[in-house]
C-alpha cells in the first residue's frame, strides 16, 4: 500500500516511539475512545486520532500483511491488518478540532478533502 507524505510521516514517527504508547496506527477501539474521551483503550490520555486512510479499504484483509510503501515505492513496514472500518468524520472534526471548517483547521481540511473513506489498523 502506497503511503502519502502525511502517513508516512506519522509511520516514522510510530517506528521511532515518537507516538509512545502507541505501536501502530491505532485500532477502532482506541480510535473511538480518543475522538469520544481523549483516552486509549487503556485509559491513557492521548489528544488525537492517529490513523492509516485509505479509499480502497476491499485490499486491506484482517489478518493478513500488508507492505507499507514510502512515497518512493520502497517497503517501509508491514502491517497485520486488525481491523478495517469507515468513521464519522464529522464527529471526528467537531470533536477534535472544533469546527467543520477546512480553512479554519489545517488537518479538518485534510481529513474533509484528502482522506480516505476507510481507516485502517
Amino acid at each position: 500500500h502506497q503511503l502519502n507524505d502525511r502517513q508516512a510521516h506519522d509511520l516514522e514517527m510510530l517506528l521511532v516511539g515518537g507516538f509512545a504508547p502507541l505501536k501502530g496506527f491505532m485500532n477502532r477501539s482506541d480510535y473511538d475512545g480518543v475522538v469520544e474521551r481523549m483516552r486509549l483503550s487503556t485509559g491513557e490520555l492521548w489528544p488525537l486520532p492517529v490513523t492509516l486512510d485509505t479509499n480502497n479499504a476491499s485490499k486491506f484483509v484482517v489478518g493478513t500483511c500488508v507492505t507499507l510503501l514510502d512515497t518512493f515505492g520502497n517497503p517501509v513496514a508491514k502491517l497485520k491488518v486488525e481491523d478495517v472500518w469507515r468513521p464519522n468524520k464529522t464527529i471526528e472534526a467537531l470533536r477534535c478540532y472544533g469546527t467543520l471548517n477546512r480553512y479554519d483547521h489545517p488537518a479538518v481540511k485534510y481529513l474533509m478533502v484528502y482522506a480516505g473513506d476507510s481507516y485502517v489498523a
